[in-house]
């Protein structure tokens, strides 16, 4: 047999290439080590939230526009929604800029940021005007707006105008390359500023923050949130790349309405990452301590009336962002039992009503089969006397379908006096 030899030329050289080969592949552990340097987030200051809804929204003839505050809407929580009424010719949003972080900005502090920045969510079709920025006297505004949808992540660069139609995310205004007008003059001549030198009194600055649109012919509502001023666009950019996307509400297999008892309801989330919270009180399950965390091996089983919430958590670096909550209400159909729904017990005296001052109501314990009932006082020798009694959220909280499927309307009295009429009336309605 052969021997096989290494010339020491050979080994001289292997051990040069293996030197080099690990001196690349150190310095490629390196490089990936210090590749990502940490983002941290710059300073920013917030002068309007959905936390502190100050605002005032009118339509093109003064008209105050619906708004209310949305929990888990947008990257910061609450925000603040406008409805605009179908076939107004326009409204206008304006947003006071007053929160204390914002305000007490010095002058010469608010001047140094470089980027104005807002949340916005618009429905497709939807045609908003830019953000101006007024302080009592219009003034409009030209420069460069980049645009980050804090649905998918994208990233874009405009000149003065961003088309919102079915955007939802942060709109960034580049302090550095703005131009201003005032009292619609035209010539972009003032710089940032300027506009805070404008808006400086009561040794303060006095921004309002502008939207408008020219409304069509159906409703559409516009979600607002987070308006304030940052370092950079670059700055803040980075920093919101960092943070979760938005998570889309949770859906269910199985519709709010009359179910069989035993029924199986599957959870599930679009953001297959996601962590699904749910409660089955009616309670909110983001925060609530009766919330339960979802698993797709376990499903929810209903065994009685049952009011399911549930929401979908992101989580990225350290932050949690929420999804808005959904809702479901299951009537339990059990073919062994009467199915009863009580939907006034008689504890609550707000739900009870009488025509005269003549007689009265109160409520007594123990008297009736289910503990309390309503005690009517003061009936008259003659003539008639009108009690009513509402039904509760357990009633106006009742699918249609599961309604409908109700076959007796029953109540309880005790001791009514003899030789007076005893009669009660179904109302479905106020107006009935």
């Amino acid at each position: 047999m052969k021997k096989l030899s290494i010339s020491p030329r050979f080994k001289k050289l292997t051990a040069t290439l293996m030197s080099a080969v690990m001196l690349i592949t150190a310095c490629g552990i390196n490089l990936l080590c210090s590749a990502a340097p940490t983002v941290t987030k710059p300073e920013m200051y917030l002068g309007f939230t959905g936390e502190k809804d100050s605002v005032s929204a009118l339509d093109g003839v003064n008209t105050a526009i619906d708004h209310s505050v949305v929990d888990n809407y947008s990257p910061d929580g609450k925000a603040v929604a406008y409805t605009v009424t179908k076939g107004a010719p326009q409204f206008y949003v304006n947003m006071k800029l007053d929160n204390p972080e914002f305000t007490n900005l010095s002058k010469e502090k608010l001047k140094s940021m470089g980027c104005f920045f807002f949340w916005v969510s618009a429905p497709e079709g939807m045609t908003l005007g830019y953000m101006n920025l007024l302080e009592n006297t219009a003034a409009g505004f030209a420069g460069d707006i980049y645009t980050y949808n804090t649905i998918t992540g994208e990233y874009n660069k405009y000149e003065h105008y961003v088309n919102y139609s079915g955007f939802e995310g942060y709109v960034m205004i580049d302090l550095t390359t703005a131009r201003y007008y005032r009292n619609w003059s035209g010539n972009y001549n003032l710089t940032w500023s300027d506009m805070v030198d404008a808006v400086w009194y009561n040794d303060k600055s006095n921004f309002v923050a502008n939207m408008w649109h020219s409304s069509g012919s159906e409703e559409k509502t516009v979600v607002i949130d987070s308006i304030g001023v940052t370092t950079s666009v670059k700055d803040f950019y980075r920093y919101q790349r960092t943070r979760p996307l938005k998570t889309e509400p949770v859906t269910s297999d199985v519709e709010s309405g009359a179910v069989e008892k035993g029924t199986q309801v599957n959870l599930s989330a679009m953001n297959s990452s996601a962590t699904i919270y749910y409660t089955l009180d009616g309670t909110n399950p983001t925060a609530s301590e009766t919330r339960k965390k979802y698993s797709s091996d376990t499903p929810i089983v209903v065994e009685d009336v049952t009011t399911l919430r549930a929401v979908a958590v992101a989580s990225k670096n350290g932050e949690d962002r929420y999804s808005t909550i959904s809702s479901w209400k299951y009537y339990v159909s059990d073919p062994e039992r009467v199915n009863t729904t009580i939907v006034n017990d008689a504890s609550k005296l707000e739900l009870a009503f009488n025509n005269t001052t003549d007689s009265s109501i109160g409520i007594v314990e123990g008297m009736s089969p289910t503990d309390t009932a309503y005690k009517t006082l003061g009936f008259g020798e003659s003539g008639n006397e009108t009690f009513k009694f509402v039904f509760d959220e357990n009633a106006s909280s009742m699918d249609r379908e599961y309604l409908a499927k109700q076959d007796v309307f029953y109540y309880w009295v005790s001791n009514k006096p003899f030789g007076q009429r005893h009669e009660i009336l179904l109302r479905f309605s106020d107006r009935a």
